[in-house]
């Protein structure tokens, strides 16, 4: 079925997960996956607000704290587990 070929993320077929409730039960239509440009667009703003911070880090003489990135969903906080800590500090 070609609507099948359609990205998650394409008007139709978040109109098609969204008319049929019993596929998603519970979901949130705003938490659709994001498109590869949102993400890359998503990447940009945080690179910007992480530049701006330091900027303003350094020149500042209290410390700031820095900017938390914008929420993508499906995509939880990176945390370093104890196992990849060990490693690394190897």
């Amino acid at each position: 079925m070609l609507i099948d070929q359609l990205p998650p993320e394409s008007a139709t077929f978040t109109a098609v997960r969204n008319a049929n409730p019993d596929a998603t039960s519970g979901a949130d239509p705003a938490q659709a996956p994001w498109s590869r440009t949102e993400m890359l667009l998503a990447a940009a703003v945080d690179g910007l607000n992480r530049l701006a911070w330091m900027y303003a880090s350094a020149h500042s003489k209290s410390s700031l704290t820095p900017p938390q990135p914008i929420p993508r969903p499906g995509v939880g906080p990176k945390r370093l587990t104890p196992a990849a800590a060990e490693w690394l500090f190897r």
